[in-house]
Order: structure tokens, then sequence, then C-alpha cells
């Protein structure tokens, strides 16, 4: 049991075992009784010693307490020493009961970090490294402040926490006062003995860890030295140095990583992603994990969009070598699903992994079955369906299927094989998953429920779990009557979904689902009426041919039966004027004959009516205002009319459409259905033929057929007029001017985007002049970093220029933009390597300004990143090959790294023209050494 212990401050409840012990005493976790959220470890003399053991383990336990007491966490500190909260009252000192109580570190130490490098085999983060250095020398400096020595720097009492970069430092129990003597009355140790305790223990730690950190150091300078202010000094400067390296290439790679998140999804750019990740691992930084499993999923979707499956499968597979087990269930179902063929060939394989990935358990359960139903129950069934289908119920229980194949068994089992029962469960089983297939049967007859309900010999265990599972069915079939008799599709498929996913071997369910899509067409085409190529008489013919027939599986309610005795009235020929009300519901159309077979009803004045409700609709379309108000008012007024008038808003709509056959859409506005709709379809008809010339890349014969067309005062052609010649005036000329930037570009324009293009155009003009005045100046640190802001503010800018137009809610402008997105794609990659590149560049040319004291090969290796990074950007900013000067001077560098020796090193070097970026460099290096 916990026991309590009192201290100055606080009750503290400990733990029976200690979390570690030595000769110092004994650690155990503990929390305060009055403030529970108040967690820490106590630290107290062991319990089985000697008498003068524990009064020195006390003492030492109280020296550390005063050592705390006096460093207070140093809450500014690059490392953190734990603060004192607590400790035993001041009788018990120097005995077995004094005890006291700090904060525990977070993370790990570094001894134990240290087992688990070479354990995986995986280097050594060396940021963790810098950092600890970085932190201990800061955190030596105020320690000395307050009079504190650690006097103990040990590997396994430096504590790192990756999530945050925190350092914390414990067992200050050695800890020495440098504002007094100690008990032998000698002086304390010097404050340089931490400094020398840190260069011994962590010399070998460097060597065996991070043996080139050890030698940039300069480590060995400083072993075996009486260290005095001057060496500290250097050695400081030499950490901070490096920390300041690290530091650059962790915000490097961590801005490459968000700059590829920006982009459109594709697998290079996952690949790099990666390749970055992997980079900021070995440094030991962290990562934004969230964000690239995102990109990987949108990677993914896209591609099986696009029909690219091996694409989306070597997705997959990357994100799985980047995160392994810690990613989610859709992850692993994902990689499940690419390892079957049948599935990856799938044509629905996009909606499985969608529905998977957005967690839609249902429909990916509904996906799984209508794949399964077509070649029977394949190998993969019972592995993914389970599993999909207790994340759907949020239960886990059986299959009715298998309930009833357990029931079977055990019926079985007890010698009853001649028993009805049994017989009749054996053929329920067989028949299962064709139930409901016939044309007189149901698949929604679960007779295995009867038997169960009745007196069973079935164990107790067995029986509720059978009855639990029908209950759940039940339910479910329930959802699906209610919404079949109140009409309401979306519930009913949706209900649907819930069946299958309760009795997903109920395959005959994916067939009546099909029957109730066609059921509701069939609904659909009844309303709209004829097409212009059939008379009446022919298409109510058609129109009871292909009545589906649901009601066998989900019974006729009152709606249906209705239906049914009006068309059988119509066909018969009973007038119209009989059934106005019924005909308006389900067939307006037939209102302008007296019977299906004729003839047309006589002027009226309802005609009148007609005319002026279709002459305000045709307002509504022309002016593009309130046109469901215009729709809503044919159906009230002229409702024979509402059908075609529906069509019509619904094909100005899709004007806008990506994917959508224009060669359909001429079709529908050719024939008119009424006078007073003649102008729409010619409106309609124009722009068909405007999109149709812009799918062709004919821009300029697109804008001459809307400046010629007699409708410019209809609005959606006036609008479509000004977006295309904006397009064709403003914004390509300002795209083609980036792809080469000696095409001339001038603007004015009103418009806030095709502003913000225009700066975006003019800004990388202004980089393609900061480049050349690199050919003239060379290379310097304010030229990259004025080449690198510029670059990241181009690519910024351009990505929230393409993001207004992909989400913008004028199709019309969308539609131009998409027909334009490969010369669009094709500057924002520009965009991106150029800030990539130039990024990297003035990296590389931070780490070769320090390369006093390097030899040749490094200066010529860090040289030749420089070169190359730069190279990479001239590609861009300089079109013409035959302009470009950075091929000649990589071609140098590949030179010099060929030569053998060094003296042909030197030899090429100082023959080299002086014009060469690197050239300063080289010559001081090669003769330096």
């Amino acid at each position: 049991m916990a026991r309590k212990l009192k201290g100055k401050s606080h009750t503290w409840q400990i733990s029976d075992e200690p979390i570690g012990s030595g000769d110092a005493g004994e650690v155990y976790p503990v929390t305060c009784l009055e403030d529970p959220s108040l967690e820490g470890v106590m630290k107290k003399p062991a319990r089985i010693a000697t008498g003068g053991t524990i009064q020195r383990q006390a003492n030492q336990i109280a020296q550390e307490s005063i050592a705390l007491a006096r460093l207070d966490g140093l809450p500014n500190c690059k490392a953190h020493p734990p603060r004192l909260l607590d400790t035993a009252p001041e009788f018990t000192n120097g005995s077995a009961n004094f005890f006291m109580v700090s904060e525990s570190a977070p993370g790990e130490d570094l001894a134990e970090m240290v087992i688990e490098s070479r354990q995986s085999g995986k280097p050594f983060p060396r940021r963790v490294i810098i950092t600890v250095l970085d932190a201990l020398f800061d955190l030596f400096a105020r320690a000395h402040k307050v009079g504190v020595l650690w006097n103990d720097v040990k590997l396994d009492h430096i504590y790192w926490h990756n999530p945050t970069g925190q350092v914390a430092v414990i067992d200050w129990g050695n800890a020495q006062f440098l504002d007094r003597d100690t008990e032998m009355g000698q002086r304390a140790l010097p404050r340089w003995e931490d400094y020398q305790q840190l260069v011994e223990t962590l010399g070998a730690f460097l060597k065996g860890t991070a043996p080139d950190l050890y030698a940039d150091l300069g480590w060995e300078e400083f072993e075996g030295k009486e260290l005095d202010l001057p060496l500290v000094s250097v050695l400081a400067r030499r950490i901070a140095y490096q920390q300041e390296l690290v530091g650059l290439r962790v915000m490097e790679y961590q801005a490459l990583i968000q700059v590829e998140i920006s982009e459109e999804p594709s697998l290079e750019r996952l690949q790099k992603i990666v390749e970055y990740q992997h980079r900021l691992n070995q440094i030991g930084a962290p990562w934004d994990s969230d964000a690239v499993l995102e990109y990987g999923k949108s990677l993914i979707l896209n591609s099986l969009a696009r029909g690219e499956r091996q694409k989306a499968i070597k997705a997959t597979s990357i994100i799985w070598d980047l995160f392994n087990e810690t990613l989610d269930l859709p992850w692993h179902l994902l990689r499940e699903y690419f390892r079957y063929l049948d599935i990856i060939s799938h044509n629905s394989l996009y909606e499985l992994v969608n529905a998977t990935i957005n967690q839609n358990w249902s429909y990916a359960v509904w996906i799984l079955a209508a794949m399964a139903q077509e070649n029977g129950p394949p190998e993969w069934w019972e592995q993914l369906v389970p599993v999909l289908r207790q994340k759907a119920l949020r239960s886990a229980i059986r299959k009715p299927l298998n309930i009833g194949i357990s029931i079977r068994e055990f019926l079985g089992s007890q010698k009853a094989k001649s028993d009805e029962r049994l017989d009749e469960i054996q053929k329920i089983i067989q028949n299962w998953r064709d139930q409901g297939e016939q044309t007189r049967e149901t698949p929604f007859d679960y007779r295995l429920l009867n038997l169960i309900q009745s007196e069973s010999p079935l164990p107790k265990q067995l029986l509720h779990e059978a009855k639990a599972c029908f209950a759940a069915g039940q339910n479910a079939v329930r959802e699906v009557i209610k919404s079949w008799d109140i009409r309401n599709w979306d519930a009913l498929r949706k209900a649907l979904h819930q069946v299958i996913t309760w009795d997903p071997d109920r395959w005959s369910i994916l067939s009546l689902a099909e029957n109730v899509d066609a059921f509701e067409i069939w609904l659909e085409k009844l309303y709209d009426g004829p097409p212009p190529d059939l008379d009446p008489i022919a298409f109510f013919d058609q129109i009871f041919e292909q009545r589906p027939k649901v009601e066998k599986s989900f019974g006729k309610p009152s709606w249906l039966t209705s239906l049914d005795n009006l068309l059988m009235a119509l066909k018969q020929g009973q007038p119209v004027s009989e059934v106005t009300e019924m005909v308006k519901h389900w067939c307006p159309w037939l209102l302008v004959y007296e019977t299906l077979y004729g003839p047309l009803q006589k002027s009226t004045d309802d005609e009148d009516i007609i005319l002026e409700t279709l002459s305000h609709f045709s307002m509504h379309i022309k002016n593009w205002s309130d046109v469901d108000h215009g729709l809503e008012i044919v159906k009230q007024k002229a409702p024979q009319y509402y059908p075609a008038c529906k069509k019509i808003i619904k094909n100005f709509h899709s004007i806008g459409n990506l994917n959508i056959d224009i060669s359909t859409l001429a079709e529908n506005c050719q024939k008119p259905p009424h006078q007073k709709l003649k102008e729409i379809c010619e409106v309609f008809l124009t722009l068909t033929n405007w999109r149709g010339a812009l799918g062709q890349k004919e821009y300029q014969r697109a804008l001459t057929m809307l400046n010629q067309s007699e409708y410019l005062d209809w609005r959606v052609i006036d609008h479509a007029y000004k977006v295309t010649s904006q397009w064709i005036k403003e914004i390509q000329p300002a795209l083609l001017s980036i792809v080469d930037e000696k095409t001339s570009f001038r603007l004015n324009s009103e418009d806030e985007q095709t502003q913000k293009l225009s700066k975006i155009t003019e800004q990388f003009h202004d980089l393609v002049a900061i480049w050349q005045k690199i050919y003239t100046a060379g290379i310097n640190n304010q030229l990259l970093e004025n080449l690198s802001n510029l670059a990241d503010s181009n690519r910024t800018n351009f990505l929230e220029w393409r993001r207004f137009y992909e989400h913008t809610k004028d199709r019309l402008s969308s539609l131009l933009y998409y027909y334009d997105l490969e010369l669009i794609r094709q500057i924002s990659d520009n965009f991106l390597r150029i800030s990539q590149h130039s990024r990297q560049g003035l990296h590389s040319f931070y780490e070769l300004k320090d390369v006093e004291h390097k030899p040749l090969i490094s200066v010529i290796q860090l040289g030749d990143q420089l070169i190359n990074h730069l190279s990479k950007v001239e590609e861009i900013v300089i079109p013409d090959v035959e302009e470009r000067k950075f091929p000649r001077w990589v071609e140098d560098i590949q030179i010099i790294n060929q030569r053998q020796t060094h003296a042909e090193m030197r030899e090429f070097v100082l023959n080299m023209t002086p014009n060469h970026p690197l050239y300063a460099w080289l010559v001081q290096s090669v003769l330096a050494h």
C-alpha cells in the first residue's frame, strides 16, 4: 500500500517501489495529496543501509536540496535543473527519514539514447549533441553566477525531450558552492571544474557517436589541458557556431518540407519530402508529420482519380516507410487493399480508398461487398470486412451468416442431424448470399431469426449473441422500409448501406440498390416527359415496360399505388383535366394534352398566363437573378414547362463543368419546347460554341464569337466575354512573360487578382535583374539573400493567386484557369525550384565562408554544392542556353575533382580565370596548404 510522508509544505503519496537507487539513495515517484496535479520525484536514504551510509546519503540529499533551492529551476536557462518542491521537516536532518521532492526530468537521458542509437544502427542526432553542449555552457554560466558548481557531469544525468528540444540536468548531490569553504576547510573546486568534466566526459561520447563533430569542434585541443577563460571561450564560440549551422539546416529542411506540401501533390515531391525528413531525423529535429500525412492522402486520391494506380501504391509504400506502425487504421487497410490484384484492378478502387481514408466505414463495406459479389467470396473477404464492419457498427457482433453457421454446427454436434430444424438451417445458410435475387423473393427474409426466437436448445451465450445481432438487423431493415414509405431516396441509400454493413453476405441487397437507383431515374424520366423524337404514346409504352419492380422487396406504399392507378387511367384515355393535380405532381408535361392520345389543349385564357410566365422566366435567365424563383413560378403557373425549364437551368450551370460532353449540351438546345424559350436556347448554343473553342485552345475565336453575338445584353454572355477578354489580354501575357522574361509586358488593370499577377511578374523580372548582378558583382551574401527572399515571395504570391482561381465561385473564370493549367503548373514548378535552390545555395555560401582552416577538398565540396544549386536557378531564369555561365563553372569544379594529387589541383586552380565565383576561396585554400 502506498505510504504518505509529510514535508514542510505538502503531504506526499509515495509509491511502494523505487524507480531508481544508488550510492546517493533511492528515488520514488510521488503525488501531492493537497494538489494531485503536482507530481515529482522523492529522493531519500536507502531503506537497507548502515547508519553511517544513511547519514551520508541524508547529508548529500540535503546538499542537493540547497543547490536546487538556489538554482530555482533557472527559468531562462537553456538547460533546466529540477525545481525543489519540498523537503522533510528540520528534525529529520541527517536521518533515514529525511527526504526532498523535486520536479522530474522530461524525456530520456543521453546514456540510454546512446544505447538505442547503437542498437538501431542510426546515427546519434547531431542537433541533440550540439544543443546539449550549448545548453550546458549556458547552464554553467548561470549556475556559477548564483554560486553553484554542478560537479557531476555524466551522460545519465543529462535529459533530452525531443518534442520540445528541452534539456534537463539532474543529480546535484555532489554540488559545491563557490561562495563558501568545504567541510574540510579547503576551498571549493574552481569554476572551470564543470567545463573540465564536460570536456573529459563528453569527449569519449563525441568520438564514439559523432566523430565528424568532434573534429569540427577541435575537441582534441582541449582534452588533457587545465582549462581557463580563454580556452573555455574558444570552445563556447565553436559550439555556438555549430549550433547556428544546425539551426540553419533545421530551418532549411523544415521550410523545404512546407514548400513541397504547399504545392500540388506529386510522387516526386513526396520523395523529396521523405529525403528532407530523413535529413531532419539525422539531425534530430521535429517535422510536421500531420501535414505530410494529409499530403500523402491527397496524392493517393488524386492519382487514383486519374487512373494512376501504381503511383498511388508507390505513394502508400513511401508513407509506410516513413511512419511505419504509427499509422492509424485507414493506412493499414490501404496497404492490405494494394496486396490484392482483384481490388487494385477494380474500377471502384478510388471510391473504396476515398471511403476508407475519410473513415466512411459503411460505404467501404458496401464497395467491398460489390467487389466480392462479382466473382464469389475472395480470399480477403474474411480478413477485411470484419475490421471495417466493427468500425461502422461500433460493435464486435458477428455476422448473421457466421452466427447461422455456429448454430448449425452446434445442432449437428448434438446428434440432431435428422432434425427438421437442422435441415432448415442448412438450407437457409446455403441460400444466404442468393436470397432476394429471385423475382418473388425479398433480401430481408431472415427466417433464421424466427427459429432463434422460438424455443431453442442453443447455449445461452450463443442464443444471446444471435438475438443481439438480429435485433440490430431489424432496426436497420426498419429504417429501409420507413425511408421507402416517405420516398426519401438519400435516407433509403444510407439505410441500405447500414443493412449491408450489418449483413455483408446478403449480396442481393446490392442488386436491390441498383433497382432503387433505376426507379428514381424512371420517376425523373416520367416527370421530364418524352424526348423530341418520341411521341407521348410510345413514351408511355416505354414507361410501362421499364418500371423497376421494387415493391417485391419494400412493399407497395400508398403513393406508388396512386401512381400506378394514374398511369393506367391515362393509358386508358382518361382526360388529363380530371386528374390535373396528380399529373402536375408526376408528369406535368401532359398538361398540354387533352388526353394521352391528343390533341393539344385548345388556346384558352391560360395561354396568356403561360406566355407571361415563360417571358418572366426568360428575363430571370437573361439577368441571371432569382432563377430559382423564376423556376418556381413556372412550376406553379405553367407546370407543363417546368421540366424543360428546370433542364435549361441545369444546362446553364453545367457550362462551367470541366468534365462535360459539349456535344450533348448542344443537342439539348436545338429544339426549344416553346417559342418564348427560343432565345434562351440560342444563347445557350452560343455558350456551348464558346466552350468548344476554348477546349481547342482557340481563345481568340472564342472571344470573337462572343463579341459578335447579338446577345451581349444577356448577363451570362457579357460575363463570359469579360472574363475571356481579361484572360487573353491580361492573364496570358503575364504568364508568358514569366516563362520567357524577354517577353514585354505592360499592364494597367483594376482587377485585384490581375494586379497581383502583375506584381508577381514584376518581381520575377527583378529576380532576373538580381541574377544578372551575380554575373558582374560575383557571389555575395547580400545578392543571395535578396535572390532567396524574392524567390520565396514570388512562390508564395503565385500560390495565393492560384488558390483564388482554384476556389473561386466564378465557374467561367475557373474554366479558363484550368484550360491554361499546364502553363500555370510549369510556372509554379519553376518558382518552387528557384526558391529551393536559391535557399540551399545561400546555406552553402554561409558554410563556404567558414573555410579559413579547412583543406582544399572541403572547399571544393562546399563550392560544388553552391555552384550546382545556383546552376539550377540559372536554368530557369536564363532560358537561352548560350547566355548561361554556370555550366562552364560547374565543369571547372568537376575537373578539379578529377585531379589525383594536391599539386595537380593547385596547378589548375592557379591557372583558372579570376571570374570564376569560387576563385578567391580556391586560391586561398591551395596557398594555405
